[in-house]
C-alpha cells in the first residue's frame, strides 16, 4: 500500500490544480496551486497541519487579490481600452434615413439599425453620409463626411 507523508500529498495538490489551470482560462485557479505548493514547503519543514492550511488560505486569497494588479500592471500596462457599447459607435458612418434640422432631432441608418440623431454642425438632409461623434443616451451626434475635392 502505498503511503505519502502531508507534504507530499500538498505537491499532489498542487500538481493536479496547476493541470486544471490549463483547462480553466483566467489564471485564477493558479493561485491555489502556488498556496498547495506553500503549504507543502511548511510540512516539509514540518510545521503543524493547522499552519499548512493557514498558508494555503493565505498565499492562495492573496495572489487571487494581487492578480488583478499584477496583471494589469505588468501584462497590460501598454494595451488601449477597448470601445465598448454606445462609445463604439464614435467614428462609425451612418446614412440619414429622415432629415436632421439644424436644431431636432432625425434619424440615421447605421449597420442595418435606425437611430435617432441630432447634428453637430446644422441641418443634413436624406441621404446625406455622416459619421458619428458622440452618443447622448440613445440619441447620436452626427456630423457630415468631408467631402475631398
Amino acid at each position: 500500500m502505498l503511503s505519502f507523508s502531508i507534504w507530499q500529498l500538498w505537491l499532489i495538490c498542487a500538481f493536479v490544480i496547476g493541470i486544471l489551470e490549463v483547462f480553466i482560462s483566467g489564471y485564477f485557479v493558479l493561485w491555489f496551486a502556488v498556496g498547495a505548493a506553500a503549504a507543502a514547503l511548511c510540512a516539509a519543514f514540518g510545521l503543524s497541519v493547522f499552519f499548512q492550511v493557514a498558508m494555503f488560505a493565505t498565499v492562495s486569497l492573496l495572489l487571487t487579490a494581487a492578480s488583478r494588479t499584477l496583471f494589469r500592471k505588468f501584462l497590460f500596462q501598454n494595451s488601449k481600452s477597448i470601445a465598448q457599447g454606445a462609445e463604439s459607435f464614435i467614428g462609425a458612418r451612418a446614412v440619414v434615413t429622415v432629415e436632421i434640422p439644424r436644431s431636432g432631432f432625425g434619424e440615421v441608418r447605421m449597420n442595418g439599425e435606425l437611430w435617432m440623431a441630432f447634428s453637430s454642425e446644422g441641418a443634413i438632409p436624406i441621404n446625406e453620409q455622416v459619421i458619428v461623434d458622440g452618443v447622448e443616451g440613445l440619441r447620436l451626434s452626427v456630423k457630415r463626411v468631408a467631402k475631398v475635392v
